[in-house]
C-alpha cells in the first residue's frame, strides 16, 4: 500500500508540477543512520523543485552532517567532475554574506562542511548561490550554486524505513484508541 501512494504521488506531482524528467541513477543505505539515499539525474532542475520531488518520496534533500555520511554520497554519486547535484543546505532569500546563515531543510544543527577551494563565495554576486550542490571540484566537495547549467540532479534522503514504521504504528494505535472511545 505504502509504494502504491508514493507511486500516486509521484506520478501526480510529475504531472501537474512541469518538472524536468528525474532518472534514478542508484541508490543506497548509510549505515551511519540507516537512512537510505537515491541519485537522481535531472539536467538543469531548480533546487526548489529537486526538494518538492524528494519531499513527495516521502524524504528531502540530503542533510550531510558528518565526514562519512559525505563519502557515502559521494560513492553513490556518479556525476563526473563539474557536474552538481543538489543536497538540502540553502540560505534564507535575501542573504548576501556567501559564509552566513546555511541551513538544512530538516532544521538539523549546520556543523560539518565540505567546501571546496573558494567556497562559499556567491560568484555571480551578493546573494546568487543560495543553494548547496556537490561535486564541483571532487565528488566530495561543495559548492553555493546559483546556475542550473551546472546541475546534472540532485540527492534524496529518506529517513530509516524502522522508523517511519514505528510511526505508522504508533498512528495506528491513537486511531485505534479513538475507535474504542466511540
Amino acid at each position: 500500500m505504502k509504494r502504491v501512494m508514493g507511486f500516486v504521488a509521484v506520478c501526480a506531482f510529475a504531472l501537474t508540477s512541469g518538472l524536468h524528467a528525474q532518472t534514478l541513477v542508484t541508490s543506497g543505505t548509510y549505515s551511519g543512520n540507516g537512512h537510505q539515499y537515491y541519485i537522481y539525474d535531472a539536467a538543469g532542475i531548480d533546487w526548489a523543485s529537486a526538494q518538492a520531488f524528494a519531499t513527495s518520496l516521502g524524504g528531502y534533500l540530503a542533510t550531510i552532517t558528518d565526514a562519512g555520511e559525505n563519502a557515502f554520497v559521494a560513492s553513490l554519486n556518479s556525476s563526473v567532475i563539474s557536474d552538481q547535484r543538489w543536497l538540502g543546505g540553502f540560505q534564507p532569500q535575501g542573504e548576501t554574506n556567501p559564509l552566513a546563515n546555511w541551513q538544512w531543510v530538516t532544521g538539523e544543527a549546520w556543523g560539518y562542511t565540505n567546501w571546496g577551494p573558494g567556497e562559499p563565495n556567491d560568484a555571480f554576486g551578493p546573494g546568487s548561490e543560495q543553494h548547496l550542490a556537490i561535486g564541483l571540484y571532487s565528488p566530495t566537495s561543495w559548492n553555493d550554486e546559483g546556475d542550473l547549467s551546472h546541475i546534472r540532479g540532485f540527492v534524496v534522503e529518506v529517513p530509516e524505513p524502522a522508523s517511519m514504521a514505528a510511526l505508522s504504528i504508533g498512528l495506528a494505535g491513537l486511531l485505534g484508541l479513538r475507535r474504542r472511545r466511540k
